[in-house]
C-alpha cells in the first residue's frame, strides 16, 4: 500500500504549479464553505486573539488563513518531485545566524512556531545553511502515512529523531555539531507537567523540555519565523534568542518564547496554524502553582 500511495503522490506532484494551485483553490472552497473544517474553532480562536477587531476584520484573516492552508498541502506533494533549483527558487533562507555560530564550533537550536509552510522547513533548512539539520519526527498513527511524511521530511537531508526514541536516536550527535528545530508551541501532552502563560488572552500550556535542555546543553536559541511574499515562495528568518541561555531560567526563557510568538501571531496572523486548538488542555486552578508568567491567568 505505501508505494501505491508513494507512486500516487508522485505523480501527482509533476503537475505544474498552477494546475495545483487551481486544485488548492477548490479544496479551499470545499473546506471553508462546504464541510466547513474547523471553521468554528478558527473564528473562536481570532475572536479570542484579536477582541478589538471587527468581526469583518477576523472573518478576513480567517479567508485568507484558509487558503494558505490548503497551499500547504498541495505544497507538500510538490516536494515529492522538487529539485534543489526548484527549493532555491521558491525558498528564501537567511543563514547568517547559523553561519556565525557554525563558525565558533557550536551546535544551535532553533525555536518557532507553526507558521506556514512549515512543511518547507525540512527542505529549506538542510540545503541552505551549512549544519546538519535535526528535528523530532511525532509519529503517525497510519503506518502509511508514517512512512510517507518520514520519508518526504528527510528527502533533502533533514535527519529525524523519532519521538519516542530521541534520547536513543540522539547519543550519535552529542560530539558533532548540529542544529535542532523544535516547534515550541505544541500543546503538551500532558498538561500537569508544564509551564502555563497567557497566550493569545487565554492562559496555555507549554512544554518544558526546549527550555530545561537549553541551559544543560549551554547551546545558543535562535528564533525562527516565516513570511510569504506571494504565492509559493516562502522567507525563512533568524533572530537572536538566546545567544547563553544559561543566562536565563527554564521559565523565562518559555515566557520569552510566549511573547515573541505571539508578537510574530500579530504581524501575520494568516500564516499561524489555527486549525491547531492549543488551548484544548483546559486551565485549573491547581495549575497556579506551575504559572510562570508575570501577569495573572486571563479569562
Amino acid at each position: 500500500m505505501y508505494y501505491i500511495v508513494y507512486g500516487f503522490f508522485y505523480l501527482l506532484s509533476l503537475l505544474p504549479y498552477r494546475v495545483i494551485y487551481i486544485i488548492s483553490d477548490g479544496v479551499y472552497v470545499l473546506l471553508y464553505y462546504i464541510f466547513q473544517y474547523r471553521k468554528e474553532m478558527v473564528f473562536n480562536h481570532l475572536a479570542q486573539t484579536f477582541p478589538d477587531m471587527s468581526p469583518d476584520e477576523r472573518k478576513g484573516i480567517a479567508k485568507r488563513f484558509f487558503r494558505n492552508f490548503t497551499d500547504v498541502w498541495v505544497e507538500m506533494i510538490k516536494i515529492f518531485s522538487m529539485t534543489e533549483a526548484d527549493a532555491a527558487k521558491r525558498m528564501k533562507f537567511d543563514s547568517s545566524l547559523a553561519e556565525k555560530w557554525y563558525a565558533t564550533g557550536k551546535s544551535v537550536q532553533i525555536v518557532g512556531g507553526h507558521f506556514m509552510n512549515w512543511e518547507y522547513l525540512p527542505v529549506a533548512t538542510p540545503l541552505f545553511q551549512p549544519y546538519p539539520a535535526l528535528a523530532i519526527f511525532m509519529p503517525l498513527k497510519s503506518p502509511v502515512m508514517d512512512k510517507l511524511v518520514f520519508r518526504l521530511r528527510s528527502r533533502f537531508g533533514m535527519f529525524l529523531l523519532r519521538a519516542g526514541n530521541m534520547q536513543e536516536e540522539i547519543k550519535p550527535w552529542l560530539n558533532k555539531q548540529y542544529l535542532m528545530i523544535v516547534g515550541a508551541d505544541q500543546s503538551p501532552s500532558n498538561p500537569d507537567n508544564a509551564y502555563w502563560l497567557n497566550f493569545c488572552n487565554k492562559p496555555a500550556g507549554f512544554i518544558k523540555g526546549p527550555w530545561i535542555r537549553a541551559g544543560r546543553q549551554g547551546q545558543p536559541y535562535i528564533y525562527m519565523t516565516i513570511r510569504k511574499p506571494k504565492r509559493g515562495h516562502y522567507e525563512f528568518k533568524m533572530y537572536p534568542f538566546a545567544d547563553n541561555p544559561a543566562d536565563f531560567s527554564p521559565e523565562e526563557l518559555a515566557r520569552k518564547f510566549a511573547v515573541t510568538l505571539e508578537e510574530d501571531i500579530r504581524e501575520m496572523p494568516e500564516l499561524y496554524l489555527w486549525t491547531h486548538n492549543r488551548w484544548k488542555k483546559p486551565w485549573k486552578p491547581e495549575y497556579l502553582k506551575k504559572w510562570v508568567d508575570s501577569a495573572p491567568p486571563k479569562f
